[in-house]
Formats: C-alpha cells, sequence, structure tokens
C-alpha cells in the first residue's frame, strides 16, 4: 500500500495487498465480493480458497441455487489449470451445484469486477489518506 508518486526507496519499506474481486447475477439478487489477501501469489490455491468463500455466501443467500456459471479471463495461473477444473467436479458433486467456467481474452477490458475493485482501492486510499478525495 503506497502512495503513486513516491519515491523509489518507500518501495522497499510496503506491504502489498491483493484484492480478488467478483460479482454474482441472479434472479433474486445481485452482491460483490472484494476479497483481501496478503498471499500475492494469485495461484491456484488462493483462487480455491476465494471460490470457497463466495460459494459459501452464494449457498446461505441463495439456498435453492441448482446451477453457477463463472466468467473470467483466461489467466492460465488462477483460472485455466487442472485443478480448478478438478475442483469443479468436486464442487459438482459435493454441493449438488452445476458449474461451469467461461473464459474471456486476457486483458479484455473493463468489466463489473474491474469497478469493484477500483472502488475498493479508492476507499482504501481515502482511509489512509483521512477521508481526503485520492487523486
Amino acid at each position: 500500500m503506497k502512495e503513486q508518486d513516491e519515491i523509489q526507496t518507500a518501495h522497499l519499506n510496503t506491504k502489498p495487498l491483493s484484492i480478488i474481486t467478483a460479482f454474482v447475477w441472479s434472479k433474486s439478487d445481485n452482491f460483490s465480493f472484494a476479497l483481501p489477501s496478503l498471499d500475492l501469489t494469485n495461484d491456484k490455491f488462493v483462487v480455491n480458497a476465494a471460490l470457497e468463500i463466495i460459494l459459501n455466501h452464494i449457498k446461505t443467500v441463495l439456498p435453492n441455487v441448482v446451477e453457477i456459471n463463472c466468467f473470467s479471463d483466461g489467466a492460465a495461473s488462477q483460472f485455466k489449470q487442472r485443478f480448478l477444473f478438478r475442483n469443479l467436479i468436486e464442487i459438482n458433486n459435493e454441493r449438488k451445484i452445476k458449474m461451469s467456467w467461461h473464459f474471456f481474452a486476457i486483458s479484455h477490458g473493463k468489466g463489473v469486477v474491474d469497478g469493484i475493485g477500483g472502488v475498493v482501492k479508492r476507499l482504501v486510499w481515502s482511509a489512509i489518506l483521512g477521508g481526503e478525495m485520492c487523486r
């Protein structure tokens, strides 16, 4: 967490943070997720942990859900790898929810999850700067 225009040596004293964002559309409700993580790898384990949090919330809010269609970019280390696909089969069997995953091209453009990340970052900066608006 650092300011954009600080001197180069300040970079060595910062603590980075990763934010995993998601948005859920349903017939009855819509809600967003911004899951902070100090783990910057964003690998299959981080994605799996985030997916578990999101699925647990979906099941709580929408207990009769039977199908989930996921959309993401095609980042190979995060989403396009065999661990995630094996996980989808496990989720189908354990939770009795039909899941599918659809991929956009990498860096396809701005979507709702990019907006969620931007809002969270702005709010964090606003809190850090003592309520001042960020530039």
